[in-house]
């Protein structure tokens, strides 16, 4: 698997990887379903809108059950 993913990732993006020792394809989506948005962002030290870009980019959908 490329560990670039599908799209180009920005050098803060490598960094988030760098320093969690896990792809952001992997660990975005685990850290949004159970800590949600803020506190995914929190955890990793970047805002809610920099989360909902790397989601964006790399491609990664997320679903609302109700």
């Amino acid at each position: 698997m490329d560990m670039n993913g599908p799209a180009k990732k920005t050098p803060m993006m490598r960094k988030v990887e760098e320093e969690r020792g896990e792809i952001l394809e992997i660990l975005l989506p685990k850290l949004i379903n159970d800590m949600g948005f803020g506190e995914a962002a929190d955890y990793l030290g970047i805002s809610k809108a920099t989360v909902n870009y790397c989601r964006l980019k790399l491609g990664i959908e997320i679903k609302h059950i109700a």
